[in-house]
């Protein structure tokens, strides 16, 4: 079973809605997006593409199978060589009794003081909302895992 980070997402927005989980997880699909919803997509690329423009050496890992960017992601924080566009983090844990891959991609992770550094560029006038802490939290906790794991 995988839990991306982006469950928060669809867990509490427009509002929290338990079901649309069981949804998702049952392989429903949503509704085609409205235009509103491309123009807000459009406008996000935007502002991800404005952060990245702001950060010099950045190294594109949007690209790949999930397999290839994992690998590569964490070979990349070990270089430590740039920022890191799309980075994926991937730890495998015993929830419940059930093996599950938590997942999570943030925007950019960012070289800083000896560690890194997590950005999510979102287009938001408030940050401060349940999905979108918890699914920053998640990046850090998934950064931490991986990082305790290859003993550092």
């Amino acid at each position: 079973m995988q839990f991306p980070a982006t469950l928060f997402q669809i867990l509490h927005y427009p509002g929290r809605c338990d079901k649309r989980l069981r949804l998702h997880a049952r392989g429903a699909t949503a509704g085609e997006p409205s235009a509103f919803d491309e123009l807000l997509r459009e406008l996000g690329k935007r502002h991800e593409e404005r952060h990245r423009g702001q950060l010099g050496n950045v190294i594109d890992l949007s690209r790949g199978t999930p397999e290839a960017r994992i690998a590569r992601t964490w070979e990349e924080l070990h270089r430590r060589s740039g920022a890191l566009f799309q980075p994926l983090l991937s730890v495998e844990r015993r929830i419940d009794g059930q093996e599950v891959a938590l997942v999570g991609s943030p925007d950019f992770m960012i070289p800083a003081d000896g560690g890194w550094r997590i950005r999510d560029a979102k287009v938001a006038r408030d940050i401060n909302k349940p999905g979108i802490l918890a699914q920053l939290n998640l990046y850090g906790f998934l950064l931490e895992l991986h990082f305790r794991r290859i003993r550092v």
